[in-house]
């Protein structure tokens, strides 16, 4: 599966690799408070079944640590890297894009985090 367009379809900032630190610099001045950063690096080797197995569980276990709601992910930007470029998505963007590439609704998106919670490493 193919997930890569969905989810810059719904990137609102793209780039090359190198300037990815002067745009999250940018990112942190301009709001308040200043968006976590959660930070993904795809490439070969690492397709839907790395997003959806590993850096899924792991995103929403880091939202829980931190206090965020694991349903909506609320001041996170997740940046999703692939070789020489990088994508910034607000996480609720990047949580509707998997319950959309999963086809899950509202209840078993929820049943799909409680799991992943159980499972996470306090």
């Amino acid at each position: 599966m193919d997930f890569r367009p969905a989810l810059r379809a719904r990137a609102f900032a793209s780039g090359e690799g190198p300037s990815y630190n002067r745009v999250a610099d940018r990112l942190r001045a301009e709001h308040t408070p200043a968006p976590l950063l959660y930070e993904v690096v795809l490439g070969a080797g690492r397709g839907w079944p790395y997003l959806r197995d590993v850096v899924m569980p792991r995103l929403v276990a880091f939202l829980h640590h931190k206090r965020r709601d694991p349903l909506r992910g609320e001041g996170v930007v997740v940046a999703l890297f692939d070789g020489d470029r990088f994508d910034l998505l607000e996480c609720e963007a990047l949580l509707a894009a998997y319950r959309e590439l999963e086809d899950l609704d509202g209840a078993g998106f929820r049943a799909r985090v409680t799991d992943w919670l159980a499972k996470a490493p306090v």
